[in-house]
């Protein structure tokens, strides 16, 4: 073969050797685009719970805590413990996620929240109808059996009212914070400095609020009462005081 030929050849197979590189750079650039893409994708799916399990406890702590309390309660903190090990394990190990008492629980349930918020100071919640049978309260003597038992440790105590229950005869009913009354009065509350009651009470019946039952309660708020005899007198420690009247105008009243 001669020179020229040869150098022909050379040509060709630099030519082919160029096309076959050309080809691998736009599958790498082809390649190199998918993977970018990925990783966006990744990154908007991934990069934040990343951050978040990347945060210290105690500020993963604030965060789910913060969130618990904005939504239902019981709902919630069983969602966010689903979310991942870290969330769960952080949930069933803090005593701040158990430390709220819904008293309409079942029992095990308040057993459970008692056990797990290992002596921390404990928020109460009774819910039920304003007034009705006394019978219709029975379902929240299981509950408030055992929150009674830890008295010492009831930080706050919120009675709200879910729904009006009336019945043909009158005289049998009951009002909610009365059953409530007749059960705690007679109790000591060393911690209790909030107590928000928003259902029709008899203050004057109230007894668990004097100053020898809660001597440290600072912030007293009804939503309805039907006396006021005497009503600053047995708190008289009282911080902030609210009383919502029949006119549904709030009235504030600031202890010093």
């Amino acid at each position: 073969m001669d020179e020229l030929a040869q150098a022909r050849v050379e040509l060709t197979l630099l030519e082919e050797k160029a096309r076959d590189l050309l080809k691998q750079l736009l599958d790498i650039r082809t390649t190199i685009a998918t993977q970018r893409a990925k990783i966006d994708e990744l990154s908007r799916t991934s990069l934040r719970p990343n951050i978040i399990n990347r945060l210290p406890t105690e500020i993963l702590v604030f965060i789910l805590d913060l969130d618990v309390h904005t939504h239902h309660y019981l709902e919630r903190k069983q969602k966010l413990a689903s979310v991942c090990q870290r969330w769960c394990d952080v949930i069933l190990q803090t005593p701040c996620f158990w430390s709220t008492i819904y008293v309409a629980s079942d029992a095990s349930s308040v057993n459970t929240h008692l056990e797990r918020s290992r002596g921390t100071l404990l928020d109460i919640v009774i819910q039920g109808a304003p007034f009705s049978l006394p019978s219709k309260y029975l379902a929240l003597l299981p509950g408030l059996d055992i929150a009674m038992d830890c008295a010492h440790r009831w930080r706050s105590l919120l009675v709200t009212a879910s729904y009006y229950s009336i019945d043909d005869n009158d005289g049998d009913e009951e009002l909610l914070t009365d059953f409530i009354a007749d059960r705690i009065n007679h109790l000591h509350f060393p911690s209790l400095k909030s107590v928000t009651i928003s259902p029709l009470c008899d203050v004057g019946s109230l007894d668990f609020l004097s100053i020898a039952r809660a001597p440290a309660l600072e912030h007293l708020e009804h939503g309805e009462f039907m006396t006021i005899h005497d009503i600053f007198n047995p708190v008289a420690m009282l911080k902030t005081l609210k009383l919502n009247f029949d006119t549904g105008r709030p009235v504030d009243h600031l202890a010093c």
